[in-house]
């Protein structure tokens, strides 16, 4: 039986990049780094028009315009078996959590934990 991708949930400044590091160094993991980014500000999906500032640094960037939370989704669950690793894991923020993108019955593919940090240290 394949282990369902892991997501890591955690709030933007709590140390969750430092966590995903730890596991980039194992060799048995595919590792995505908050692949729900893109849609939750540039794709179809995003809840208001970038601002300028972001639309100047995207043209820069290898953010991806077109990519919903659907297509996002579907990656994570193949990530581990398309990079001939046993097991997947993301690191992704709170703030980028869509209820009406992300439904009920597709989140419980994934196994989740979360990284919660004292609030004056965030």
């Amino acid at each position: 039986m394949e282990a369902p991708p892991i997501i890591l949930w955690a709030p933007p400044r709590s140390c969750s990049t430092a966590f995903e590091r730890a596991i980039v160094e194992h060799p048995q993991v595919a590792v995505s780094h908050e692949a729900f980014g893109d849609c939750f500000y540039f794709g179809p999906d995003r809840k208001q028009p970038p601002l300028a500032e972001a639309e100047a640094a995207l043209e820069k960037s290898q953010c991806q315009r077109n990519t919903t939370y659907a297509t996002q989704m579907a990656a994570l669950l193949g990530a581990a078996g398309e990079n001939g690793k046993p097991f997947s894991f993301s690191k992704e923020l709170s703030t980028y959590y869509q209820p009406s993108k992300l439904g009920r019955e597709a989140m419980r593919r994934f196994r989740h934990c979360f990284l919660i940090r004292s609030p004056e240290k965030v």
